[in-house]
């Protein structure tokens, strides 16, 4: 997969502006309460399904519908810490960290992450690290093992931030306490689902473990594999150059509070997600070059394996 050495022609200050002068950012606290009360909804029915029926065909179904709507959760932890949903921050705030406990993010830990990858975005300060950019198909199949790794770090950033040695990405003294809050609460999450797997290994199993495997482990880099894939830090400051739009069907679009439109997040950042369609249609789509923009995410993913060796290149020797 190669990407077009010359930017999009498109003035995204001015787009920012008119943009901004849409209130296209103003939560609609009442439709994401719905969105959420639906979503969440029918994570429970989910559950009680995997608990009552012994059939694995059956569950395997509902742990993969479980495991979309925990990624969903990761989504909604993203909406959250731009308090995009409500117009209440303590609301963000409450259900960010619901959320994130979920699926191992820990709200405000993660907040300061991601707010210095919006800062520093496809940048070697970005705390995100560089864009992927694979050499093989064998090293990007290795990277499912990185999504249980990932959730582990953060705990080890809210021990290490407990021992007075936050990460560099937490750059404030007054951040320190709400990322300790958040992180005992994701590690006391973590405590309780132990409990639950020595009372009941099936239940826990049903309600929460494999669904939450399935999300870090598939559906996790599923998703953000495309979001920056092969951006340079020549282009940072281009949204349109760096970040990748995946026009992905309704269904993947609600239950990820349409994050696929990615590229339309970081050209307008305060965009809220029932208005980040209108910014995509509008803005992106019509000046956003083909290498960043894909039909779906399986479309994405089995392009950028067929342009893939097995094997990385061999490096010729300078010894001639």
């Amino acid at each position: 997969m190669t990407v077009s050495a010359e930017p999009p022609v498109f003035d995204e200050g001015a787009a920012r502006r008119e943009i901004a002068g849409r209130r296209l950012s103003a939560p609609q606290s009442w439709r994401s309460a719905g969105h959420l009360a639906v979503a969440w909804g029918l994570y429970a029915a989910c559950a009680v399904v995997a608990v009552q029926v012994d059939n694995w065909a059956v569950r395997v179904v509902v742990w993969f519908a479980m495991a979309w709507l925990l990624l969903g959760n990761g989504a909604v932890v993203h909406e959250t810490l731009h308090r995009h949903l409500f117009g209440a921050p303590w609301m963000n705030r409450v259900v960010g960290v619901i959320a994130g406990t979920s699926v191992g993010l820990p709200f405000s830990m993660y907040r300061c992450y991601h707010l210095g990858h919006h800062q520093y975005s496809c940048t070697a300060d970005d705390p995100e690290g560089a864009p992927y950019l694979f050499r093989s198909r064998a090293y990007y199949l290795l990277i499912p093992v990185g999504g249980p790794l990932f959730a582990l770090q953060f705990v080890w950033w809210t021990l290490a931030t407990l021992a007075g040695r936050p990460p560099t990405f937490v750059r404030s003294r007054r951040q320190v306490p709400g990322v300790v809050v958040d992180g005992l609460v994701s590690i006391a999450f973590y405590a309780a689902m132990v409990l639950v797997g020595v009372w009941s290994f099936e239940v826990l199993a049903c309600v929460w473990l494999v669904p939450w495997l399935v999300t870090v482990i598939v559906l996790e880099p599923f998703v953000l594999i495309p979001e920056h894939y092969g951006a340079s830090a020549e282009r940072a400051a281009l949204a349109l150059a760096t970040t990748r739009t995946v026009q992905s069907n309704p269904l993947v679009t609600w239950v990820y509070w349409g994050n696929n439109l990615h590229t339309a997040h970081h050209l307008a950042g305060g965009v809220v997600p029932q208005r980040i369609g209108e910014v995509t249609q509008e803005f992106v789509l019509p000046n956003v070059t083909a290498e960043w923009s894909a039909p779906g995410y399986v479309a994405f993913h089995w392009r950028l394996l067929r342009s893939l060796p097995w094997w990385p290149a061999k490096v010729p020797s300078d010894a001639a």
